[in-house]
């Protein structure tokens, strides 16, 4: 929920709606940033607010709402990670923010033993609707070319917003070298890499499952700063800039880091069960009131 996104207004407008029809709304496992007064006003009708990391708390401090700091539910299942001695590689993933992909992309094909995934959905199978834009999106730059300044202006925004799509997505080209085949294989390449560099939320989280060193990349929110900082690990955030090779110092862990991450897995398994309890909880009590009042 950030940035006053059509969705986060869903998302936080859901409270009401279930108020409405008589079901207590909690919100959990969110990211809190940047959000309008009315999408705060929704937010306060929750039960409970539960929130990923602790700058999504103080956000919501700002707006009178009280919250509790659960990591990712993802950590309540460190058991899908074995780790592994013998580490080999380095996994380079794309980022919600178009110019972080793309960096990391051109990094990883100029690194010897280096891999290129990425988080996306796999694309759908190129369809009659798709070839259709994509011809008639042809016909624009080919008029934009033969009449120059004399074109249209609505054709050139036509033609540049195309061009930020297909920057995204333009190492989907070859699906097979950057798509993951099913999670099992995923998971594999995770614990046996010597190295993670990404800028994918996630991608973080089971890298410290996995016992993975990593180097991460701020997102299109403070979530990534926001659980470093939890961890204390906020040196593994890398700035954009500075990608050189140095992030290739980050392949083995340094000091107390283990224990670091240790700790905040013990404590996010911990604070995840105790999330699920008190709803659980509150759900048995409203039950009981309105069989009382029945």
């Amino acid at each position: 929920m950030h940035d006053s996104k059509r969705k986060a207004l869903k998302l936080a407008s859901s409270s009401k709606y279930c108020l409405e029809n008589g079901v207590t709304p909690f919100l959990i496992n969110s990211v809190y940033q940047n959000n309008s007064k009315e999408i705060a006003d929704y937010t306060k009708m929750f039960e409970y607010v539960f929130v990923r990391e602790s700058e999504s708390q103080k956000e919501l401090l700002k707006e009178g709402i009280e919250s509790k700091v659960v990591p990712d539910i993802i950590f309540g299942l460190p058991g899908i990670m074995n780790q592994n001695n013998k580490r080999r590689g380095v996994i380079f993933t794309d980022s919600a923010i178009n110019e972080v992909s793309n960096k990391l992309y051109h990094k990883s094909k100029i690194t010897k033993t280096a891999k290129f995934i990425t988080m996306q959905k796999v694309p759908k199978k190129v369809n009659k609707k798709t070839i259709r834009l994509k011809l008639k999106l042809l016909v624009v730059k080919v008029s934009v070319f033969i009449l120059g300044q004399n074109a249209p202006r609505n054709w050139y925004n036509k033609i540049n917003e195309y061009n930020k799509k297909r920057e995204r997505y333009r190492f989907n080209d070859q699906i097979n070298n950057f798509y993951v085949s099913n999670l099992e294989n995923f998971l594999k390449l995770i614990v046996k890499a010597e190295l993670i560099v990404t800028g994918r939320f996630h991608m973080v989280c089971l890298a410290m499952l996995a016992k993975t060193p990593f180097v991460a990349f701020p997102s299109n929110t403070f979530k990534i700063e926001g659980m470093l900082n939890d961890a204390g690990l906020n040196h593994r955030l890398y700035n954009l800039n500075k990608l050189n090779n140095s992030i290739y110092n980050y392949s083995h862990w340094q000091n107390d880091e283990l224990e670091k991450i240790e700790n905040y897995i013990a404590q996010a398994d911990y604070k995840i069960e105790n999330m699920f309890q008190i709803i659980k909880n509150v759900g048995v009590k409203n039950t009981i009131n309105k069989s009382n009042s029945v």
